[in-house]
C-alpha cells in the first residue's frame, strides 16, 4: 500500500532576511550614494573612452581629457535617462521601455535606426 501524502503546511518566514529595510527614505539614499559615485567612476573605462574617440575619428588622445569625456558621458546619459523616465511617467508606467529611450534620443536629435 502506498504511503498517504501529508497535507501541505505553510512555512514560517525565514528569520534571516537578505534585504535591508530602513526606517526613513533619506538613510537609504545616503547609504547608496557612495556606491553610485563609485559606479560612475568605473563604468566608463579608459580603454572604452579611447575606443569611442577612435570611432569618432580622433587620432591621438591625451590622458588629461579622460575626466572631461567621463563627465560629458555622465551628463548625456543622465539627461537621456531623465527624458526616458519622463516618457514612462507620462504613459503611466513604472517600467521604462526601449521605445521610451528611442523617443528620448529622438528628442535630443540622435536618431537610432532599426526601431519604429
Amino acid at each position: 500500500m502506498p504511503p498517504k501524502k501529508q497535507p501541505a503546511t505553510k512555512r514560517a518566514p525565514s528569520k534571516t532576511s537578505t534585504s535591508k529595510t530602513s526606517t526613513s527614505k533619506t538613510s537609504k539614499a545616503k547609504r547608496q550614494a557612495p556606491a553610485i559615485e563609485a559606479a560612475i567612476e568605473t563604468a566608463l573605462t579608459k580603454s572604452a573612452m579611447y575606443r569611442l574617440a577612435r570611432r569618432g575619428g580622433v587620432k591621438r588622445t591625451t590622458p588629461l581629457i579622460l575626466p572631461e569625456i567621463r563627465s560629458a558621458m555622465h551628463k548625456f546619459v543622465k539627461g537621456l535617462v531623465d527624458d526616458a523616465c519622463t516618457y514612462a511617467e507620462h504613459g503611466k508606467r513604472t517600467t521604462v521601455t526601449a521605445m521610451d529611450v528611442i523617443h528620448a534620443l529622438r528628442k535630443r536629435g540622435h536618431n537610432l535606426y532599426g526601431y519604429t
